[in-house]
């Protein structure tokens, strides 16, 4: 006998309440929209967060069909970071992966430019948040049973390129908390993995593009790129659903550089 209220099935044959909810923190940016699209195609239920822009939030879960969960959340503030967790698990049951897509919009300037102000709030804002939200998640994700955690970071961890200390040494520690949750929480069945983007025509790597440098210096940097070719955000998307998904099961501590050869 059909039963008339059926489970819906994701594309890897999980059920959603088996699978739970992916959280996308960062979801209304320009690698986050593009990482919601795909686990939303792959059956993920989704919660996308956005700290500013909200037009861009709930046009995305619209398109999303309604699906989607958005949530304003600031990762400077830890009681913020709960209440997004604690909207998630109640929407979808379970939460059975975390998705950290955030950046700050940061300058490149030389090492030596740089106010401690500056590193003040960009190691608040990425490092520090994203300690403090992996740390509140854990409890859900182990619950969950089989759970993953990607975090979005940088090429520039293995082939720096002057000016972009900003972004790379916050990331740093995003990726080495990523490796020690991988390394301490296996045991509960929670994987972490990263994907480190290369240029990427999209978010802060197209902004770069339009503001900083001149056209022929990213000619040159495009000349750089084994594939002859920067990124797109699709790309990155793929990757980071691959490894949130059961596909990825045996893969844990990982990072996956996605930057067409860039930093060989």
């Amino acid at each position: 006998m059909t039963d008339p209220h059926p489970i819906p099935m994701s594309a890897s044959g999980r059920s959603q309440a088996t699978r739970g909810g992916a959280i996308v923190v960062g979801g209304s940016g320009g690698l986050g929209g593009p990482i919601c699209r795909r686990l939303a195609q792959a059956g993920w239920p989704v919660c996308l967060t956005y700290r500013s822009n909200r037009d861009a939030a709930e046009s995305l879960a619209l398109e999303l069909r309604g699906e989607a969960l958005t949530v304003c959340a600031d990762l400077r503030d830890r009681l913020s970071i709960r209440t997004t967790l604690d909207l998630a698990a109640e929407r979808f049951g379970s939460i059975g992966a975390l998705i950290y897509a955030s950046g700050a919009n940061i300058r490149q300037p030389w090492v030596s430019q740089i106010a401690p102000e500056e590193w003040e709030d960009v190691i608040k804002t990425e490092t520090l948040g994203f300690i403090d939200l992996a740390s509140a998640a854990l409890p859900l994700l182990r619950a969950h049973g089989s759970a993953s955690i990607v975090s979005v970071t940088t090429f520039a961890l293995y082939n720096y390129p002057p000016g972009d200390a900003l972004s790379a040494v916050p990331k740093a520690a995003v990726e080495m908390m990523t490796r020690v949750i991988a390394k301490e929480e296996g045991r509960h069945g929670v994987r972490a993995n990263a994907v480190a983007p290369g240029i990427i025509d999209a978010g802060l790597g197209e902004a770069f593009q339009k503001e900083l440098y001149t056209p022929a210096a990213w000619d040159q940097a495009r000349q750089n790129v084994a594939l002859r070719r920067f990124g797109q955000a699709e790309e990155i998307a793929d990757a980071v659903e691959f490894l949130a998904s059961d596909r990825a099961r045996y893969i844990t501590g990982q990072t996956i550089v996605v930057d067409g050869g860039l930093s060989l």
